[in-house]
């Protein structure tokens, strides 16, 4: 789990230098791929509440073996509770609802840097809405959790 620590980090540090050194005023390349960066660590953050989640709720999870890999753990829904797989769920809600706010808070009203990372962050938080809450609704009905939501990992 060390290197999704640190590969999270450096992103972090990375994209909050390159804020810090103006790159959302710069040439489109420049705000192009600031944007992405902040839309990266909004995922980023979405999945670190997952994950935070999965440990606290004492979830058997499994971790990838590649650094690259976009989840930070495989959850089987076979192998563990409904507490647990609510448990899991739940934080990563509150880390979408929390970089929004973020994002409202902090980034500029204007500028291609801040248009590319709204639009990265609407479609996580769409994703989150139309297809992570019906599947923790299912959870929380009592109804058998399929394994067809179990996520391969690298």
């Amino acid at each position: 789990m060390r290197v999704f620590v640190v590969r999270d980090l450096c992103l972090l540090l990375a994209t909050t230098t390159l804020w810090a050194l103006d790159w959302h005023t710069g040439d489109a390349w420049q705000q192009a791929l600031l944007g992405g960066m902040t839309g990266l660590l909004a995922y980023e953050s979405h999945e670190w509440g997952h994950y935070l989640g999965a440990r606290l709720g004492e979830a058997r999870i499994d971790t990838p073996s590649a650094w690259w890999s976009p989840f930070l753990f495989g959850f089987d829904p076979q192998q563990n509770s409904r507490r647990a797989f609510v448990q899991m769920t739940w934080p990563g809600f509150v880390a979408t609802l929390a970089y929004l706010g973020a994002f409202a808070w902090l980034l500029p009203n204007e500028g291609l840097t801040s248009a590319i990372a709204w639009a990265i962050a609407t479609l996580l938080a769409g994703i989150t809405l139309f297809v992570e809450v019906p599947i923790l609704l299912w959870g929380l009905s009592g109804r058998r959790l399929s394994p067809r939501i179990r996520v391969p990992l690298p």
